[in-house]
């Protein structure tokens, strides 16, 4: 009885509650305890623009609804281009209002806690550039409650995010025996927040024999959407590199690899040797051309002859237009980190410069 009368209470931030707990420590804790669930709340706070974000972004910033409406805005009749789209419909200004019924009385009545989403849609006809304006009701948007739920037909539930792997750029070395070789594959994949995948790959062979590849050596390679692998300088002229700019990007890689303290080797004629492959007898016109090669990344990928104009479209669409890529701001943020290189934030599709900035990077991965 006297121990207890003599412990002491201490308190820890629980859902912003305070709750008193007795401990018998004769040291007092070092730290406070975290409010646990506060990366969730915060988390929505964002989404829908809370008070509570709203006196730490600044009034100007933009909600997650903003971003996720500008982001599928303008729905379009077109799936092909967005040049021969007629018509569009683009949502903007996302307002939720008061719920109808409170957490409590939503669980005594079997009710879901949500507000009513309401937003500003816009209709334009790109034809006669008529332009028809409504504010329309969206539907019901759940809400979270101060614990971290949400309640759904009078239920607490809590929403578990799935574990994937984050957004970004990745480099890793497998190795493979072939015959009586071990054959270093050396990889990169360019992951996005949503969209293909976007792997660079090459084989190296760790000892002085005979090199098991295409020409006896390796080549670099791209595979598009985990599917039919490509020669990186063929994606290089699908993008619009000339065979003389392709050289001048690669030119600087001997000397950053020299001047390197990890004393990193490199292979001086890979890129040259991919250059050859792509007027190999492999094509038997060879691939000389952007035209060329676009189309030579269509067939591979998608299996079936096209044009060069429909073969571009694709492949814009496919990396380089939101609709349809997004790194999101992590990913961006993990590329110009590890590439080294100065994108804007907002720019969550690839560039050229990551594509080149992340073959650089796989030339100079520590091989030994």
């Amino acid at each position: 009885m006297a121990a207890a009368k003599n412990a002491s209470s201490i308190k820890s931030a629980k859902n912003s509650r305070q709750a008193m707990r007795p401990t018998f420590a004769k040291h007092p804790d070092p730290i406070e305890i975290p409010d646990l669930l506060s990366l969730q709340t915060e988390s929505f706070d964002q989404l829908v623009g809370n008070p509570a974000w709203r006196d730490i972004a600044g009034k100007d910033a933009r909600t997650g609804l903003d971003e996720v409406f500008e982001e599928i805005s303008p729905i379009e009749d077109s799936s092909n281009a967005a040049q021969d789209a007629k018509m569009g419909l683009s949502f903007s200004e996302p307002m939720l209002f008061d719920p109808t019924y409170t957490p409590d009385q939503c669980k005594e009545k079997g009710k879901s806690y949500t507000k009513p989403l309401y937003i500003k849609a816009e209709f334009t006809n790109y034809l006669t550039g008529e332009i028809k304006s409504q504010t329309v009701f969206m539907g019901d948007f759940p809400v979270m409650t101060g614990k971290g739920t949400f309640i759904i037909n009078g239920t607490e539930r809590v929403v578990v995010s799935q574990l994937v792997r984050s957004p970004g750029v990745y480099f890793s070395v497998s190795t493979n025996t072939t015959g009586n070789l071990d054959v270093r594959n050396n990889k990169a994949q360019i992951i996005p927040s949503r969209g293909s995948y976007l792997e660079f790959l090459t084989e190296w062979v760790k000892d002085e024999r005979k090199p098991a590849a295409r020409f006896g050596k390796p080549i670099l390679q791209v595979q598009v959407d985990r599917k039919t692998k490509v020669s990186a300088t063929i994606f290089l002229k699908a993008l619009g590199f000339s065979k003389e700019e392709i050289r001048a990007e690669f030119s600087d890689i001997k000397a950053a690899a020299l001047a390197s303290p990890l004393g990193i080797s490199y292979d001086d004629d890979i890129i040259e040797r991919t250059l050859e492959y792509d007027e190999s007898k492999v094509f038997p016109n060879g691939i000389l051309t952007k035209e060329d090669a676009l189309r030579e990344v269509y067939r591979k990928v998608r299996g079936e002859a096209a044009g060069a104009e429909v073969a571009e479209a694709w492949l814009r669409s496919t990396y380089f237009e939101g609709k349809r890529y997004n790194l999101a701001r992590v990913g961006r943020h993990k590329l110009n980190r590890k590439l080294n290189i100065n994108q804007a934030a907002d720019t969550t599709t690839l560039t050229n410069e990551d594509i080149v900035a992340t073959l650089k990077y796989l030339l100079l991965f520590d091989l030994t």
